[in-house]
């Protein structure tokens, strides 16, 4: 008789194959991983995917969803929206999969289905911009603009290691703060245009 999997409640199998997903999308990305090497790493069997997703596509689409919200919550975790962009950007960076998502939301591959016509990160930023008196309008393009500069660093941080010829044991730590300190003066610049102000 073939050795049996113990029984796991449906919600943490369904969690084990997200963890798995997001795992392996960290490690790889979207195009080389399968749903059956997902389940090896999850530890159900390969048709129990099928089951609870359906395909590849809606499995990866819940995945990055699920680390897009993650990534909202510590933007909203801060009143100052100069401090938010930067909370935002030490996260991905420690977070690969959160920026891996990033990608994959704005090439479509895994756009969340929801009801906006922008993501959730995106909302945050714009709710503490206009909070602090910026346009609605100024405030989505100064996010938008934010959050492409953040997601091309993060996603392409050893290149921009060795294109900033940043060398030693700390040059890593040093290449990121470099970034947050165009994140600060971009977002400050915005503020100050319209005559926003910044949460004390």
């Amino acid at each position: 008789m073939a050795d049996r999997q113990p029984y796991r409640p449906a919600a943490e199998r369904k969690a084990a194959i997200i963890d798995a997903t997001v795992t392996l999308l960290a490690e790889e990305g979207p195009n080389t991983i399968t749903l059956r090497r997902i389940a090896e790493r999850a530890g159900v069997p390969h048709p129990l995917i099928i089951r609870h997703f359906g395909d590849k596509a809606t499995l990866i689409r819940q995945a990055t969803f699920g680390e897009l919200l993650r990534w909202t919550e510590v933007v909203r975790d801060h009143d100052d929206p100069v401090a938010a962009f930067v909370a935002g950007f030490r996260y991905l960076c420690t977070h690969r999969v959160s920026g891996a998502a990033v990608g994959l939301a704005v090439s479509g591959m895994a756009r969340p289905q929801f009801d906006q016509d922008t993501f959730p990160v995106i909302d945050a930023h714009v709710e503490l911009l206009t909070a602090a008196g910026m346009p609605q309008r100024a405030a989505l393009d100064l996010a938008m603009g934010g959050l492409a500069m953040i997601g091309s660093f993060v996603a392409a941080e050893d290149w921009w290691l060795a294109v900033g010829r940043f060398r030693g044991a700390d040059a890593r730590r040093r290449a990121r703060r470099a970034m947050e300190a165009q994140i600060e003066t971009l977002v400050e610049a915005g503020l100050a245009r319209h005559g926003a102000n910044r949460a004390e």
